[in-house]
């Protein structure tokens, strides 16, 4: 499927969320940032994560569940805390997370005081108290290791990894694609970094750049917006049609976040056509608490 040959626009609008503090019981989660989540049925997994900075800096290795349903915590896997350098269950943060199916969390790479990840976790979903591991044993041109990438379901078949920072400071621009079936991994273009920039003719594809904003939307496409590139907080959208494995940059009407880094993008509205984007950092890296949100069903 070819796409095409020019960008099609998005309208979008500003918006203001409601938040209503909840009671909860269990044990509840310690305060964490770069962890991930993933949400089956009713109950949201935290996974991993870290908390400090510089010499203080704490990486967990606990995945702890909360049910929406009935406000109660519990920790399926690990304890509460995880020092750096207890590796024995790969105590990580700034990696990724998706629900693959109905029952498989699937997390993919990362970082530790120790050292950075290029794996694929798995973890079936048994009850909210019970995750078994699967072992992945994958092979191919497998992704470089990194943090800050974004990570993309493609129709609960495929895992697209985009983007990230490598242990050596580099910025990734590169794309891969897992065969979850297979568990063969596959490079979508040349490799593309921020100190090795693609040979020229290349097909277009997002800059190099970590923590920016992915999701796939109803058409199986992948989005990816913003995030920090190598001089710059990048404003721009970009999708990938992993029928055609071609990226194109899409126009924004109306109101648009412009640089941001370290927001999220999710699927809402009633026939899940809409797509909202929220919080984050702008360029100045100031905290950004305003959404905005878009029509998918516009694009043209």
């Amino acid at each position: 499927l070819a796409l095409p040959s020019a960008p099609f626009a998005m309208s979008s609008r500003k918006i203001v969320l409601n938040f209503t503090e909840v009671k909860s019981q269990g044990p509840q989660a310690m305060p964490r940032m770069s962890h991930a989540s993933v949400t089956v049925d009713h109950t949201i997994f935290y996974l991993f994560g870290e908390s400090g900075k510089d010499n203080d800096r704490i990486f967990y290795k606990d995945i702890c569940a909360y049910n929406t349903v009935t406000n109660t915590w519990t920790r399926p896997v690990g304890g509460p805390l995880s020092p750096a350098h207890a590796i024995g269950m790969q105590s990580r943060g700034d990696h990724s997370a998706l629900l693959f199916g109905k029952d498989k969390i699937t997390l993919f790479g990362g970082r530790n005081r120790e050292r950075y990840f290029n794996d694929v976790l798995i973890y079936q979903y048994e009850d909210d108290e019970n995750l078994t591991p699967i072992q992945m044993e994958c092979t191919g041109t497998l992704p470089p290791t990194r943090r800050g990438h974004s990570a993309a379901n493609i129709g609960n078949e495929k895992m697209l990894i985009f983007g990230g920072q490598g242990a050596n400071g580099d910025l990734y621009g590169d794309t891969h694609i897992l065969d979850m079936e297979t568990q063969r991994w596959m490079r979508v273009g040349p490799p593309n970094s921020s100190s090795a920039p693609p040979p020229a003719g290349s097909p277009p594809a997002p800059a190099p750049r970590v923590f920016h904003g992915c999701m796939t939307d109803n058409s199986g496409c992948v989005l990816v917006h913003g995030g920090r590139g190598l001089t710059q907080v990048h404003p721009d959208l970009w999708m990938f049609d992993q029928r055609s494995e071609q990226w194109m940059q899409l126009e924004m009407e109306g109101p648009h976040p412009g640089p941001r880094l370290g927001h999220s993008m999710t699927l809402v509205g009633p026939d899940g056509s809409a797509i909202l984007m929220w919080g984050g950092c702008n360029e100045n890296y100031d905290y950004c608490n305003l959404g905005f949100v878009f029509d998918g069903r516009t694009r043209r």
